[in-house]
């Protein structure tokens, strides 16, 4: 039988790259469940080193890398991708392009589901550490894979995906000097149980509608909602979550929703 998947996935536009923020992130995973713990650590696949230590984690956190094209080289920061794999299968992955706010650095994991985990106070704990422009923590179960054919569509990856389009004679995103118009955001892949809305989403929804419909809490100067009560509410009862879910999508304008 198919197992459920945890989705958490959080895009910043903070600098992430401090030990400081690094040394957070692995206490908070620690602090939250022993299946937690980071096992393995890589720049890039194969994902084969032993996490020794917080050390480990530093080291590997952030590291400065030089790309080459055909216009010249540039200054980055590689992330990194961390792993376990005994109890509680995990993938996660740390993307720095706080250099590119059209993008924003990036946070996700992507775990077997452990009831006995507190997923949503990990959630709520790295939230207030990486100050994100969206966030989101959801589960895919195998109804949800089934009804969606893809174990990928909640995740955004990028800001670019989320921002409001121009037009002028056919659709296009803003130009790259339009700082304002990249703080626009208009798109979702779809809505999580629980995610985190920075201020650039509040063209997209009606927040009196969503307070009679799920719970919302403001949260930096955005605001967090919650589809359903219990997360296991997607596990229980998948056909009345996902009722739930299209009540609450009624919230947002009817074009905020793509798949692609």
């Amino acid at each position: 039988m198919a197992k459920s998947t945890i989705q958490i996935e959080f895009i910043t536009k903070h600098d992430i790259r401090s030990h400081e923020i690094a040394t957070q992130v692995y206490q908070t995973l620690v602090d939250t469940s022993s299946k937690l713990i980071p096992e393995f650590i890589n720049w890039h696949e194969p994902v084969n080193i032993p996490v020794q230590s917080l050390d480990t984690w530093l080291e590997h956190w952030s590291k400065p890398a030089i790309i080459k094209s055909e216009l010249g080289n540039s200054d980055t920061d590689m992330g990194m991708l961390w792993s376990r794999r005994r109890v509680c299968r995990l993938r996660g992955e740390v993307e720095h392009r706080h250099d590119d706010q059209r993008h924003g650095s990036l946070i996700a994991i992507e775990a077997d589901w452990h009831k006995n985990i507190h997923w949503e106070d990990l959630f709520d704990k790295l939230l207030t550490i990486l100050k994100p422009e969206y966030a989101s923590l959801n589960i895919i179960s195998p109804e949800e894979f089934r009804c969606r054919n893809t174990s990928k569509y909640l995740r955004a990856g990028t800001l670019s995906r989320l921002v409001s389009w121009q037009y002028e004679g056919n659709w296009r995103r803003p130009d790259t000097w339009d700082k304002e118009a990249w703080n626009n955001y208009r798109f979702l892949p779809n809505l999580a149980w629980k995610t985190y809305l920075s201020k650039g989403f509040e063209g997209c929804y009606d927040k009196h509608i969503l307070e009679k419909v799920c719970e919302i809490q403001p949260f930096n100067n955005g605001l967090v909602l919650k589809v359903s009560e219990r997360l296991t509410s997607i596990t229980d009862a998948f056909e009345a979550y996902e009722l739930q879910r299209e009540r609450v999508k009624l919230a947002f304008s009817d074009d905020v929703f793509k798949s692609d």
